[in-house]
């Protein structure tokens, strides 16, 4: 008897199969960087805020509107801040089908990548990829999405998302 497909872990969203295990581009900074995104999406994580201050969200926020403005990219036409959620830590789900996946829940960086991807955003200042991702699904999709929309992505700090993230996911290949 045959199994069903898995779920993914983010059904609502679909990579497409054109992009779906290509190669890595490790040049992807390079390519991307004559774009001038003119709705760039802003992400922000901390992963423990204790108190609910937010302190740590705002100066990412500080950081990355000087990036975004010393890049002379438009206005952030979308911030996702996922303040007091940590990229590591999994919860365990129970699918209706009775199975049980471990997934690290990230609601606003799911949506970050879903909105690069259908447009809605065009390009993406993180504070450092640190903030961005931990795990290696997580940057394998993001590294789908920015090869497929061909956006750009910049960290606040200084390290280039494309090309940092793509030789962290050959290392998270190989491992």
């Amino acid at each position: 008897m045959t199994q069903p497909p898995a779920l993914s872990v983010w059904d609502d969203f679909e990579i497409p199969a054109h992009v779906r295990n290509r190669g890595i581009t490790l040049n992807i900074h390079d390519q991307l960087s004559a774009f001038v995104p003119q709705r760039p999406g802003a992400y922000l994580r901390i992963s423990s805020d204790r108190f609910g201050l937010e302190a740590g969200v705002e100066r990412q926020l500080e950081d990355s509107e000087d990036t975004r403005t010393r890049l002379t990219w438009g206005p952030f036409a979308k911030v996702y801040k996922e303040n007091d959620t940590s990229a590591f830590k999994k919860k365990k789900i129970i699918r209706p089908d009775g199975s049980i996946d471990w997934v690290v829940m990230r609601p606003k960086f799911r949506q970050l990548l879903a909105d690069l991807a259908g447009g809605v955003i065009d390009g993406v200042v993180f504070y450092d990829l640190d903030r961005l991702v931990r795990q290696p699904r997580d940057l394998e999709d993001l590294i789908d999405v920015v090869e497929y929309v061909k956006r750009p992505m910049i960290g606040a700090t200084g390290g280039r998302g494309g090309s940092v993230a793509a030789v962290a996911a050959v290392t998270a290949r190989k491992a």
